[in-house]
């Protein structure tokens, strides 16, 4: 199986793989709109070897709609020590913003964050495909686990695994996102 990433917007990368049955890419964004991003945030996981940060200042990210005829999917999840559970919420829209889908779950014992957000996106990645969507893109704002899904890494452990189960679902269930390589 290869991974080409492809950088789309500064906040959301486009990862394609090809495992010799198709040509599949899943868009992974960790911006939450309304959010100001700083100038100083690291930004050496969205761009390409090579290229240059823009010149930015404190700006307000606005949540990226999806291409024509996509779905939007936002995954977050919360952590309760008090409870020790960790709850999942998923949300659909589609290209004009307009409610598809949602849902919630909780799931236990609590974890580490990374590992958490982790579950939280093989959650959701599981219930778009029982909601045979295939035109899905997933959006989140929990950076470790943008950032390991966008890159190829060699790391062994739950949260490594649990990316990567992620990633082979999405190239068996979900269709190509039509982007072009920005400039």
């Amino acid at each position: 199986m290869c991974r080409k990433p492809v950088k789309l917007f500064l906040n959301v990368r486009v990862s394609c793989y090809t495992d010799g049955r198709k040509h599949i890419c899943v868009k992974l964004g960790w911006g939450r709109a309304n959010n100001t991003v700083s100038a100083d945030r690291s930004s050496s996981s969205v761009l390409g070897e090579g290229e240059q940060q823009p010149a930015m200042r404190a700006v307000s990210t606005i949540s990226q709609k999806p291409g024509t005829g996509r779905l939007k999917c936002n995954v977050d999840a919360e952590f309760s020590r008090s409870l020790n559970v960790i709850g999942v919420y998923m949300f659909i829209r589609d290209e004009a913003g307009q409610f598809v889908a949602a849902k919630t779950l909780r799931s236990s014992p609590i974890c580490e964050s990374g590992i958490g957000e982790a579950l939280g996106l093989s959650y959701t990645i599981q219930w778009v495909h029982e909601l045979k969507l295939t035109n899905v893109d997933f959006e989140m704002d929990a950076k470790r686990v943008v950032d390991y899904y966008n890159k190829v890494s060699n790391d062994i452990s739950e949260f490594s695994a649990t990316i990567d189960d992620c990633r082979r679902r999405c190239c068996y269930w979900f269709e190509n996102s039509k982007t072009k390589r920005a400039a």
